[in-house]
């Protein structure tokens, strides 16, 4: 927790050494704009910038609580926060005097991390007095709870929504261009860096429309945060009728849920098959469609009907299917559609993109009339695998008009790439659809890598972040519900251990049989934890500090890895006990288990 940088003795340069010290994996401004002017050092943004990987800027009044925006925003900023010091990373929180808005926000991390709020407060408070100004401000850390959701399907949720529109804000600019075009304006080697207009990219229609099925999807969420899935396409239907009527009307600043966004009233190049099946009432059904079109007007914009874990990826696959007939009537377009909501759905469970293609072939080949689709995603594939350069490979795909031929472009490019810039450039820079194909390889790729991955400068200056981040966070808050009650009762079976293992006077072989007995019962051995949660846990092992600040996520799959190492008897449950890692882990679980109560 920190004062402004450069309000010391010392200025600027003194504190910036400070900071470098400190060496912050990311840093949180919360001054507003015009403070930063009123003290002299209006270039201060620019340089914290330069000092840590990310830096987070979240202003809100001084002494006062955040607003409405900042609350929708931290559902990406607050997440990436948490993963960092998860990580045992290091950030640093500054507003104009250290107090106040910085003990706010650093004692709301704590909460969310699980630390029962009294002890977040009087932890902050301790470290910084009055870090805590006011009752309002203390209210509202009071009003936060623990998060529970595993941060890795956070951030896949949060990847595919805003990969997918920074992939779409950066097709956009050049979607009916020519590939001549394109080399013409912006180098011999396309578009390679978004298009800023007022310091914002603005996202198309592709954007719009996932932002209203991802509303329609949640709308068949009941108050208990329960989806009944039988509701969903026709949610999804009156969804896609109130985002028509913003390409009609004007903004009303009484309008509610994604509509109260002007930004969303913009028209941005709606495709014409899209437009007229609304103006018609949007009624088509997979049994009876309403036209033949294979535009990729479905495809693009159903890819959160698989953000849900309360969704499986076979039922993800017919709901966007159904969802895309309410427009779209030729199966390519359909099942391109559902391909791509079933592939998502694989992708935020964390399965691998090979393994999730695989399934999504699978599903397509099942499929009446899907061989159009399986054969362009095969394709895509088999290309990805070669040495082609992609100039010639895109052409053979298509152009990313047709349904189809969109999917196959966004999975050549998210399989080719090593990095999300790399996959977006390769969607867009081709003569067709550029905007719809690279939208696509970006929610793939967000899918798959989780938002990390996504420019931070990119995402950013997205003109629809609010927006986005609402919808992220309510998409997350639904799978804290759905978790809520299995971790407690997790929490509760592994917690009396911190008393047995630190107390008890059994013998060391009783307790471990118990233990072993105990996390087996109730499921805190996870069949899908493995070896790409070595390192996470290898860290745990190895760090008591970072048991003391482990989600319950990280628990389950310490405990899993334990009792596997242990399967043939060498030692390590016997080392744990007697080391205090498995009392540690029992005490972490009695603290998160209060969290969570509260």
């Amino acid at each position: 927790m920190s004062a402004c940088p450069g309000s010391g003795p010392g200025g600027l340069e003194a504190d910036r050494a400070v900071v470098e010290a400190f060496r912050p994996d990311a840093i949180v401004s919360l001054m507003e704009a015009h403070e930063y002017g009123l003290m002299g050092c209006a270039d201060l943004p620019a340089a914290l910038s330069r000092l840590a990987a990310r830096r987070y800027d979240l202003p809100f009044r001084r002494a006062g609580v955040p607003t409405a925006r900042f609350d929708r925003i931290w559902a990406y900023a607050g997440h990436g926060l948490r993963q960092t010091l998860r990580g045992g990373g290091r950030v640093l929180i500054h507003c104009h005097s250290g107090a106040g808005r910085t003990g706010l926000v650093a004692a709301r991390l704590l909460v969310e991390l699980g630390l029962p709020v009294d002890d977040a407060i009087a932890a902050v408070c301790s470290a910084r007095p009055r870090a805590i100004e006011s009752v309002a401000q203390s209210q509202y850390v009071r009003a936060r709870r623990a998060h529970l959701t595993d941060s890795g399907v956070a951030s896949r949720i949060l990847g595919c929504l805003l990969g997918g529109a920074t992939g779409d804000a950066f097709g956009y600019p050049i979607e009916f261009l020519s590939m001549d075009q394109v080399r013409e304006r912006h180098g011999p080697d396309g578009l390679v860096e978004p298009r800023l207009q007022g310091g914002r990219t603005a996202v198309s229609d592709d954007t719009q429309m996932t932002l209203f099925t991802a509303e329609g999807l949640l709308a068949a969420v009941d108050e208990d945060l329960v989806l009944h899935q039988d509701r969903v396409t026709g949610r999804v239907r009156r969804a896609y009728l109130e985002w028509f009527r913003t390409q009609r009307e004007e903004w009303t600043s009484h309008a509610a849920g994604l509509s109260q966004y002007r930004e969303l009233w913009a028209p941005r190049a709606p495709g014409s098959t899209c437009l007229t099946a609304l103006a018609a009432g949007a009624r088509g059904t997979v049994d009876a469609p309403i036209n033949d079109s294979r535009g990729c007007g479905a495809v693009m914009r159903v890819a959160p009907l698989g953000l849900l874990p309360a969704i499986d990826p076979d039922q993800a696959f017919r709901l966007g299917e159904e969802a895309a007939a309410l427009t779209h009537g030729h199966p390519s377009a359909r099942l391109a559609a559902a391909a791509l909501a079933g592939l998502v759905r694989d992708l935020v469970a964390e399965g691998t993109l090979d393994s999730a293609l695989d399934r999504m072939e699978a599903r397509l080949d099942r499929a009446d009339q899907g061989e159009e689709v399986l054969a362009a995603v095969r394709l895509a594939r088999a290309l990805a695998g070669d040495d082609t350069p992609a100039s010639q490979v895109l052409p053979t795909l298509g152009q990313g008009w047709h349904g189809h031929e969109a999917l196959a472009i966004g999975v050549y490019a998210a399989l080719k790439a090593r990095t999300f810039e790399e996959a977006v450039r390769l969607a867009a820079n081709h003569d067709g659809d550029s905007d719809s194909t690279a939208s696509i390889a970006g929610q793939i790729w967000g899918a798959c890598h989780g938002h990390e991955d996504v420019p931070q400068a990119w995402i950013e200056a997205l003109d629809v972040l609010e927006p986005l981040c609402d919808i992220g966070g309510q998409l997350i808050a639904c799978i804290d519900a759905d978790d809520a009650g299995e971790v407690r009762r997790r929490l509760a079976v592994l917690a009396p251990f911190a008393r047995r293992a630190a107390t008890s006077s059994e013998a060391c072989s009783e307790v471990i049989r118990d233990f072993v007995q105990a996390v087996q019962a109730s499921d805190w051995v996870a069949s899908s934890d493995g070896a790409q949660q070595a390192a996470e846990v290898e860290r745990l092992l190895t760090d008591p500090r970072a048991i003391q600040r482990a989600s319950h996520v990280q628990l389950r799959r310490l405990a899993t890895a334990i009792v596997r190492k242990d399967r043939t008897s060498d030692g390590t449950l016997e080392r744990c006990l007697r080391s205090g890692r498995i009392s540690a882990m029992a005490r972490r679980a009695e603290a998160l288990l209060v969290a969570v109560a509260a």
